[in-house]
């Protein structure tokens, strides 16, 4: 944890968000009550939240850009009712194959600044207490250092075509046989996930979804 990131969790302490109760960035209450996505970019990929709420969109910054780390467990959680029906369903279905939960990479510089990838660290609280057989893979996927931030572009075209190529798997081993779920923050064009997902069928996963916090 960065100096930075330890402030922040001592200057923020842990309130909800819309209606101040205290233990959690945002209470399940309250979540029930936030907007959610009309449809998400793609049928594979799973949202919680419509970026367009206040509300969440406060709390991804925050998370982002404040080095307020703890969120993360807020948004975990909050995917964890997300994603643990359909991991179940798939697990009596097919019990030999395994989980592998890999989150979107973040560049290796905002990585240092804020002393924490946010998808990772999503996806391990998301993870956390799931007793089916998984692996959360920290660093299966790496992205060129060369290709423009995402967050950067504007024009939808524009960030698709920025996006190809970007990723590459650092194992492709540890995909094959298995089903994959990405976990990311916020998803916009859904073209980094669906990159990502293109790279994961071509080393043999059996299966692909996507577990994101906004859209």
């Amino acid at each position: 944890m960065s100096i930075r990131t330890f402030i922040a969790n001592i200057l923020f302490p842990l309130r909800c968000i819309r209606c101040k109760k205290e233990g959690t960035h945002l209470c399940l209450s309250c979540a029930m009550h936030c907007k959610k996505p009309h449809e998400a970019p793609h049928a594979y990929i799973h949202v919680a939240f419509s970026y367009k709420d206040p509300f969440i969109r406060k709390l991804i910054r925050k998370f982002k850009y404040s080095h307020l780390a703890s969120i993360g467990k807020t948004f975990g959680v909050l995917l964890k009712d997300l994603c643990i029906e359909d991991f179940a369903s798939w697990h009596e279905l097919y019990p030999h194959i395994l989980l592998a939960v890999i989150p979107a990479p973040s560049s290796g510089t905002h990585t240092r600044i804020r002393g924490y990838n946010p998808s990772a660290l999503i996806a391990k609280h998301m993870m956390d207490g799931v007793d089916i057989p998984h692996t959360i893979y920290m660093y299966a996927i790496t992205k060129n250092p060369l290709i423009e931030a995402q967050s950067m572009i504007n024009n939808r075209s524009k960030r698709l075509q920025n996006i190809k190529g970007a990723f590459m798997l650092t194992d492709p081993q540890v995909i094959k046989g298995k089903y994959v779920v990405i976990v990311d923050d916020v998803t916009t064009t859904g073209g980094t996930i669906d990159e990502i997902k293109k790279l994961c069928m071509k080393a043999g996963a059996k299966r692909v979804s996507a577990y994101v916090v906004a859209h």
